[in-house]
């Protein structure tokens, strides 16, 4: 197992949204960063902590766990194979072609059943890696002939309602610039949060990473996103 560049901060993991989804059962739309342990496995325990701290009807080991990993395969592939290790799939990111929604990907598969090895954990990964643009021109040919941006967001939804009792978690490394990208654009869609609010306000009621300044390039996805949306 290699050594992670980036590894699990508990602090950067916040409950996005919940969903009922029948008698008893609930998803959870989770932000974070890299769920990576020192030791280069999936931070299952650690991650099961922080969300019963976050909600004491949270456990993680009654729940499946779906891990969205939104970083890149190239300055960022050491953590994303270690990331596909841990759910059993260690030769899947070698075939994995960039940008993969350009190149014919398709980033809605999930790959692996469990966690860690254990059959106790279930869980499978997800690579739909985001990228940032400069203005709305270069973010409208970016994101929508490269990364599907939007696609993401709407998936998210959909998987809100057709999953079962799974904690639905996205990051990139540190759980800053992308991850605060894609949950101000679920917001804006489906939880009506205007844009002022997603940009300025910390988590749970904005999208802005504690203590972090939004990177130019993905303040302005989240703006051109905004443009997309219907305006009432």
């Amino acid at each position: 197992m290699g050594t992670p560049v980036c590894t699990y901060m508990p602090e950067r993991t916040y409950i996005v949204d919940t969903a009922a989804v029948g008698e008893g059962k609930l998803n959870y739309l989770v932000r974070g960063n890299m769920p990576l342990a020192a030791d280069g496995t999936i931070a299952y325990a650690e991650l099961g902590a922080k969300l019963l701290e976050l909600n004491p009807d949270l456990i993680l080991g009654d729940m499946s766990l779906l891990v969205i990993s939104l970083i890149d395969n190239q300055g960022e592939l050491n953590d994303l194979e270690l990331e596909f290790t841990g759910f059993g799939c260690p030769d899947v990111v070698g075939n994995l072609a960039w940008p993969p929604y350009f190149n014919g990907v398709d980033c809605f598969t999930e790959y692996g059943t469990m966690v860690n090895g254990n059959t106790q954990q279930g869980g499978s990964i997800v690579w739909f890696p985001v990228q940032g643009c400069t203005d709305d021109s270069n973010c409208a040919l970016v994101e929508n002939a490269q990364y599907d941006f939007c696609g993401l967001v709407a998936w998210l939804t959909a998987l809100m309602s057709s999953c079962t009792n799974t904690v639905i978690y996205y990051h990139c490394e540190h759980g800053h610039d992308r991850t605060s990208a894609l949950t101000a654009a679920y917001q804006m869609e489906w939880l009506k949060y205007p844009l002022d609010q997603v940009l300025d306000d910390k988590p749970p009621t904005g999208a802005k990473a504690f203590g972090h300044a939004w990177e130019a390039t993905y303040e302005a996805l989240v703006k051109w996103y905004a443009t997309t949306l219907p305006t009432e």
